[in-house]
């Protein structure tokens, strides 16, 4: 009338069952492998990607002169620490 389950301790185990995680451990592995070669090499032979040289490289310098002026907050005032005016520099003999 009823089936009598099957015992899953005592039967034997699926292909997948003994093999899998086993081949689980060397696919990640592998995977890991191949990405850290592939990390190296990329580093070495530095390929240029449209794109991603834009975004990891660094600016082009600005040609023009920064800007050197004091930028003080609304009621600060600029202190001048030397008073006297500069030495000058001594003269060299011929």
């Amino acid at each position: 009338m009823f089936k009598e389950k099957e015992n899953k301790w005592t039967r034997p185990r699926s292909f997948w069952e003994t093999k899998g995680p086993d081949l689980m451990v060397l696919l990640t592995a592998s995977f890991f492998l191949l990405m850290t070669i592939g990390g190296i090499a990329f580093v070495i032979l530095q390929p240029r990607v449209r794109g991603l040289h834009e975004l990891f490289s660094d600016p082009p310098p600005a040609a023009s002169v920064p800007d050197q002026t004091l930028h003080l907050a609304p009621g600060e005032t600029e202190m001048k620490l030397f008073t006297a005016p500069p030495a000058k520099p001594p003269e060299k003999k011929k």
